[in-house]
């Protein structure tokens, strides 16, 4: 046990440890606060244990709760309670995801839990579709093309700053809890029904799931005025009060995911006594992980990210802003729990064919991207839908040109890659670059998580085109050796055949 925890530590370091010296050597250069400084480096440690811990007890717990009931549910001849279970998980791991509650402590329109809750219906209705495309293999494109297409057409009525809530709500509804139940549900539920293409069907829940907060939130914004939002700026809190309150936080969101396991243990799972005791044991790993790394997030990067990015306006050039925006996009996506999570996932699942060091890179370099084009519309006012429209033509233009498991997975990378790292550090960097540039935190800072979120999935389609085109070349180099080796082989026959 120790030695696997051990080996969690070293990932977590590898992980969390890139992005955490850039900003500590950001903040030395630029004459940060000694005491956001320390406070971060203590922040590093939290993030590094939270980190090693929740990766442990997540596969052991969310992957095993969500298997076990799709596994369960899939052998059910009853659609409507399919449907039922699928919408329902929807709802509870939604509510149940930390990122979603920092980034709804960040907007004011309704109550706190009044905006969780939409956004958490939205994740439910489209985890229901989710689920009758594995039941029934409906095309996925089919469903993108047409969820898409109700997102643009809301997009003409709903005023700009709802807009960017809408995106960024839905980046921030897939994470670390709620992403490994969903992908665990699916699997379970696809093993069964989908035969060979288990791989084709289990990819694509996540990605679908997301699209459901942009029009719930949308919708929203139809009957409120420009005025009802506002942003809370927050304010600076101890470790202690931070720790305590996560620790409340994510034991009210966790114990849903709980009450709904059991009530399926004792309807119809059964399963053994042994298996509950390491399911609750993953839990309780998983638990203290997250309340590490939340804290960790909140206390130190939080205020980190806000000061580094205030300073970085005020002493740089443009394109230096940019090339440092780049560099930290670039390395901030390594270390999100829900990141790790997928690649591990998707390299199992496809029995190693897509290595989870491929996936890594693609995200970080599509993370690199998204946040240098995201702080140059901050830099020069540009609208937001000038950048987000043309990104998802061409994403669903590539999908059909892209084999159906990577247009499953490049929506799935897409909406994990903006995760608590994201929501707490590179939105308050944007934050205090928009301080500075006279920008409202509407026009500038919301919108980077979708950024984050939207553009991994360009990348992920072309690595998966590129992928097809090396798959086609190495079959026909095959087939060329093959005809040789034939024609080699008729060469000798006929030597032989000539000397008898």
């Amino acid at each position: 046990m120790l030695k696997a925890f051990l080996s969690k530590l070293k990932e977590s370091f590898i992980s969390v440890a890139p992005v955490s010296f850039i900003i500590i050597i950001l903040g030395l250069i630029l004459g940060a606060n000694s005491s956001t400084i320390w406070n971060f480096v203590l922040c590093f440690i939290f993030l590094i244990f939270g980190l090693a811990l929740f990766t442990k007890g997540v596969d052991t717990s969310m992957f095993s709760i969500g298997e076990s009931i799709g596994s369960k549910l899939s052998k059910s001849k009853k659609t409507w309670l399919i449907l039922l279970v699928g919408c329902a998980i929807g709802l509870i791991v939604t509510f149940a995801e930390p990122e979603l509650g920092i980034f709804a402590e960040q907007v004011t329109c309704v109550n706190k839990w009044t905006f969780i809750a939409i956004v958490s219906l939205g994740v439910g209705g489209m985890l229901l579709i989710a689920t009758l495309r594995v039941m029934y293999n409906i095309n996925l494109r089919l469903l993108f093309l047409i969820t898409y297409g109700v997102v643009f057409l809301l997009l003409i009525f709903v005023q700009d700053q709802f807009v960017t809530i809408a995106f960024d709500s839905s980046s921030v509804t897939t994470g670390s809890l709620s992403l490994p139940f969903i992908l665990a549900f699916g699997f379970g539920l696809s093993a069964i029904r989908s035969g060979k293409n288990v791989e084709e069907r289990t990819f694509g829940m996540v990605g679908l799931s997301s699209i459901g907060p942009v029009i719930t939130v949308l919708i929203l914004g139809l009957f409120l005025s420009s005025g009802s939002f506002a942003v809370t700026q927050g304010s600076n809190v101890t470790w202690g009060i931070s720790l305590l309150e996560n620790m409340r936080d994510v034991a009210i969101t966790i114990i849903p995911i709980l009450i709904f396991f059991f009530i399926f243990q004792f309807a119809s799972i059964h399963l053994p006594k042994q298996r509950i005791f390491k399911i609750l044991i993953g839990v309780m790993y998983a638990y203290i992980g997250i309340v590490l790394f939340l804290t960790g997030a909140n206390v130190g990067l939080i205020p980190m990210g806000k000061e580094i990015g205030t300073l970085l306006a005020q002493q740089s050039a443009d394109w230096i802003i940019v090339l440092i925006g780049a560099m930290v996009g670039f390395c901030i996506v390594i270390a999100e729990p829900a990141v790790i999570v997928l690649n591990d996932s998707i390299e199992k699942i496809t029995g190693g064919a897509i290595k989870k060091r491929t996936l890594t890179l693609s995200l970080s370099v599509g993370v690199a991207i998204a946040a240098a084009l995201c702080i140059i519309r901050v830099l020069y006012n540009i609208n937001f839908l000038y950048f987000i429209v043309p990104i998802f033509a061409i994403a669903l233009i590539l999908m059909f040109f892209t084999k159906d498991v990577f247009v499953a997975i490049a929506f799935d990378s897409g909406g994990v890659a903006a995760g608590i790292m994201t929501v707490s550090f590179v939105l308050p960097f944007v934050e205090g670059i928009c301080s500075v540039t006279g920008n409202s935190m509407f026009e500038g800072a919301f919108g980077v998580v979708s950024f984050i979120a939207f553009v991994p999935i360009l990348i992920i389609e072309i690595m998966g085109i590129i992928y097809a085109l090396a798959s086609k070349r190495h079959v026909r180099r095959m087939s060329l050796v093959n005809k040789k080796m034939r024609e080699v082989s008729d060469i000798k026959n006929d030597v032989i055949d000539f000397r008898y």
